[in-house]
């Protein structure tokens, strides 16, 4: 496969991941987007789209290694942080700022300084207008650590079980707060992606359609899936106080850790041996969660959608179907990703102090008509036309050549 598919494929998860986060927020948190109206079905459709943020740690960790596939050191390092930094944090500011005066400025000047210095979660809480930010904490810690990895060239296998144990470890331990197992869990997942970077190798055709109608399987049948049962019956995990920021990653992630891996092993084209067997193993697994005593619920739709993109997905495995429409499609909004991210659920929660219509259904459509491309354009604007100029703009700066010289 070329590095042009390759970086289509790879796009095309992260344009699926942000529209899955976004139309995820849309109905879960329905009331911030209209409190009169929301339509049942859809809020079936797209259960909480937890699943999309670890598919971006995976990511994460996979463009890093990808980028870096040599020890940094010294001015490689500072490169690299700087590099990380005006990726992430001019939109990231502009997404604050967005949210803060949508809250009307309302929050403390701590609550304040921790969200625009990336160290919410700490000890303050992330701003709720753009709630979707306390992954932006994680992400920056994840690229610090990299640097020792990286600098004393430790095997991203061995820092993945060491991360994935101390996780596990300290959610028995009582004073180790609930937020150092986030850390431990999703860094995890972040380690995973580099394994697939530098351990695993393949240019392998991907079929997009199958995979993405499979990643909504896995996403409706797990949705009340809890691993800490397992857990239990080793040993009672403690009862530890921590607000939903806090708390958001944790043991119960690990249940969805190996579709993680498989979705982005296939997205990348890479492969082991006995990759389709496990793929096989783990697509029996959901098969196990489709028995009756799972429909029985109060949110049975939920899983009945999740059949419903499982059968999606064996179909579309078997029949070729606008595999190249559908990456075209989906990389364009991969592009943009990071900027929707960021700026979608702010503009969710302007969108819900405004009332165009007096009729609630009316009301409701026409707002996402508005809604879903307004924040395609202002993203776009930011990835494509802000982000460059503020990148040339730096790098000119830094390449300038004194007078005289």
């Amino acid at each position: 496969m070329s590095k042009k598919a390759f970086n289509l494929n790879l796009e095309g998860l992260r344009g699926f991941a942000a529209i899955g986060v976004m139309v995820g927020h849309i109905f879960y948190h329905d009331k911030y987007f209209d409190d009169r109206y929301c339509p049942t079905i859809l809020k079936s459709l797209v259960p909480n789209a937890h699943l999309e943020v670890l598919i971006f740690f995976v990511l994460s960790g996979f463009v890093i290694g990808i980028s870096h596939p040599t020890r940094m050191q010294g001015a490689s390092i500072r490169e690299y942080l700087k590099k990380r930094l005006l990726r992430i944090y001019p939109i990231y500011l502009i997404g604050m700022l967005l949210s803060l005066f949508v809250a009307g400025f309302h929050y403390d000047a701590r609550t304040i300084a921790a969200n625009l210095t990336i160290t919410q979660n700490i000890s303050r809480p992330v701003i709720w207008e753009d709630n979707p930010a306390w992954s932006i904490n994680y992400e920056m810690l994840y690229y610090l650590l990299f640097i020792p990895i990286s600098f004393f060239r430790i095997r991203p296998v061995i820092a993945f079980v060491v991360a994935l144990a101390l996780g596990i470890i300290s959610i028995y331990i009582t004073p180790v707060p609930q937020l150092i197992t986030g850390y431990f869990i999703g860094f995890s997942f972040w380690l995973i992606g580099l394994i697939l970077a530098k351990n695993l190798q393949g240019n392998l055709q991907v079929r997009l359609l199958p995979l993405l109608f499979y990643i909504l399987a896995i996403q409706n049948l797990f949705v009340h899936y809890r691993i800490t049962s397992f857990f239990n019956r080793i040993r009672p995990i403690p009862d530890k106080p921590g607000f939903w920021y806090q708390t958001i990653v944790n043991i119960n992630d690990l249940a969805l850790m190996p579709f993680c891996f498989m979705i982005v092993l296939y997205f990348s084209g890479r492969t082991f041996k006995g990759k389709n067997l496990v793929f096989i193993l783990l697509t029996l697994l959901p098969l196990r969660l489709m028995r009756g005593s799972w429909l029985l619920h109060e949110r049975d739709s939920v899983l009945i959608f999740g059949i419903v993109y499982f059968a999606l997905f064996l179909v579309t495995s078997a029949i070729p179907f606008f595999n190249k429409t559908v990456g075209m499609g989906l990389a364009k909004i991969g592009g943009i990703s990071y900027a929707i991210y960021i700026l979608h659920f702010p503009l969710l929660c302007l969108f819900g102090k405004i009332v165009l219509l007096d009729q609630p259904v009316v009301n409701y459509w026409v707002k996402l008509a508005l809604y879903v491309p307004l924040v395609g354009i202002v993203s776009w604007a930011l990835e494509k036309k802000f982000q460059p100029l503020l990148k040339h703009r730096i790098l000119a700066k830094k390449l300038a050549v004194p007078e005289g010289l």
